[in-house]
């Protein structure tokens, strides 16, 4: 549990102080929920015995007692769902950023949707756990503290059967807790696992339609759904067996409560308002156990989905060197052999790049032509064999976040861009002028498809919308990495949806750029254009 909070408040720093204070605040609710049934007890008592004086005393206080707690409640509800959107996304990205920091050979190891879900409802999980489950909890422990107290007052025979009862409840809770955590944690891994595939089918619509997979898919969204709902139905059952046999518990203090109460009241020994105050708290101390127990729980499935959110910070981080080279003017690879978990292999490799030169890559599909990029990006850190140098200083040497930025640019065979402006997506990653823009806009021939936009090149367009096409998308890309101007451009692909003016078009722009730059184009097909070729 200490694990769990650590967690979360290294992960949430920005936000500590609010936190702090949002505690401080329900702790002040609380104590006032807490006199409630008491001055409730006295309000009965003031009646039955006709006492106008005490009755007035105790409505005002009760009544100034129930405003504050109103208004203070309001500043809790509204300051809450700040925190916990700013506490659930200060973990997420933290987790995000981690992963984007680590070999990218593990994160192949597992489906991106999948990794997603989880994250989200993990880190969720979490949030909720401390923010919620555990401020409850340690106002649960005070306040079956103080009505234990309030109880001792008026008899000793109630004080024990509610511990009794008390004890039962908490053994209950024991014989069926490590069911709890079992069935909770199949619950979670299917419900990551239904999640993921309805997003994935969500973004497969075209491609199941155009395939005539629309009954394959739905079959196995259905076993994964009966897989999902199996696992629901048997956490439920343990759940529900728990709470009928703390039901039935919680009758039976009430029922003797009211016979032994109703006794006392026959000798005198206690008012009916006690039997009131009573009654209420010795329902709260089984709602405090039954919180505690509840806290107990709900920490064997956050403990499941932290034990899985661990399991990124546990994969070492790509180490990062100190060294930040603002120009880059040679690469080399020496003996460079890389290994996948699926058992491709980049076998060994001595190549040398720069400035001044075009160098194609070539090779059949999967011969390991993005891997060799992949590897020089540093995307797998040091796991690879060999060395790869820039500028005669070993990649493992370079802060490679800073070194990236400042030299290489990629248009890659799928193009990334992002849900923002066309103009935004063209020059996200320097300064340049309308004109050079405009110069490569019409160069590409997307000047027709930008004029039918409303906004033109300011339209925000949707990626995953059928009025951008493949062709569009990889210009947009293309013109990026020309409008760069790094020492290092690298086009993965970049002929795939290109006509023959834009293939003309892209081919002189690339020798007017040769002077300066390391050009290196990956592809199948032959371009004709003065280039050293290397055969993976």
């Amino acid at each position: 549990m200490i694990n769990i909070i650590k967690y979360f408040f290294s992960s949430t720093k920005d936000i500590r102080p609010l936190v702090i204070f949002y505690c401080c605040i329900s702790v002040i609710v609380s104590i006032i929920s807490a006199l409630f049934p008491l001055f409730e007890g006295y309000l009965i008592d003031s009646i039955t015995q006709k006492n106008i004086r005490v009755f007035v005393v105790v409505i005002c206080i009760y009544g100034s007692l129930s405003l504050v707690s109103l208004l203070l409640n309001l500043f809790i509800n509204k300051y809450a769902i700040k925190i916990s959107n700013n506490s659930l996304n200060q973990m997420l990205m933290n987790n995000i950023d981690g992963i984007l920091h680590i070999s990218y050979d593990e994160i192949c190891k597992k489906d991106p949707s999948v990794i997603s879900q989880e994250l989200i409802y993990d880190c969720t999980m979490i949030n909720e756990f401390i923010l919620n489950s555990t401020l409850s909890m340690g106002l649960n422990i005070c306040m079956f503290i103080f009505t234990l107290n309030i109880i001792a007052r008026y008899s000793i025979v109630m004080i024990f059967f509610i511990i009794l009862s008390s004890i039962i409840y908490i053994l209950i809770y024991f014989c069926v807790k490590n069911k709890i955590y079992e069935f909770s944690k199949q619950l979670n891994e299917s419900n990551a696992l239904y999640f993921s595939y309805f997003y994935k089918m969500m973004n497969s619509i075209k491609d199941i339609r155009l395939n005539s997979f629309i009954d394959n898919s739905k079959k196995i969204q259905n076993d994964v759904y009966n897989n999902q709902l199996s696992n629901s139905l048997q956490y439920q059952n343990v759940i529900n067996l728990q709470e009928l046999l703390s039901g039935f518990l919680s009758f039976f203090v009430q029922l003797f409560i009211f016979i032994y109460g109703f006794n006392l009241v026959l000798q005198n020994h206690i008012s009916v308002g006690t039997i009131v105050v009573i009654s209420k708290y010795s329902s709260t101390i089984l709602g405090y156990s039954k919180g505690i127990l509840n806290y107990v729980s709900e920490y064997q499935n956050t403990k499941a989905s932290y034990n899985r959110v661990v399991l990124w910070k546990k994969i070492p981080k790509i180490e990062k060197g100190t060294i930040v080279l603002n120009r880059i003017d040679k690469i080399e690879c020496k003996d460079l052999k890389f290994c996948y978990n699926n058992g491709f292999t980049l076998y060994k490799k001595n190549l040398q790049f720069e400035t001044g030169n075009i160098y194609l890559i070539k090779g059949n599909n999967g011969s390991g032509k993005t891997t060799l990029v992949d590897c020089i990006f540093g995307l797998f850190g040091n796991n690879y064999e060999g060395k790869i140098l820039f500028n005669n200083v070993n990649i493992q040497e370079l802060d490679m976040d800073a070194t990236l930025k400042l030299n290489f640019s990629i248009a890659q065979q799928i193009p990334y861009l992002m849900e923002t402006s066309i103009k935004e997506n063209m020059c996200c990653t320097t300064n340049t002028t309308n004109e050079i823009m405009e110069h490569f806009i019409k160069g590409f021939g997307l000047n027709q498809y930008i004029n039918r936009l409303p906004d033109k090149e300011n339209t925000i367009f949707n990626l995953f919308s059928d009025d951008i096409s493949g062709g569009e998308k990889q210009k947009i890309s293309l013109i990026r990495t020309f409008l760069s101007r790094k020492p290092v451009i690298i086009f993965d692909e970049p002929f795939t949806y290109l006509d023959e003016n834009s293939k003309k078009f892209f081919v002189s722009e690339i020798n007017k750029l040769k002077k300066t730059t390391i050009i290196i184009i990956v592809t199948h097909e032959n371009i004709d254009i003065d280039s050293s070729t290397i055969f993976i």
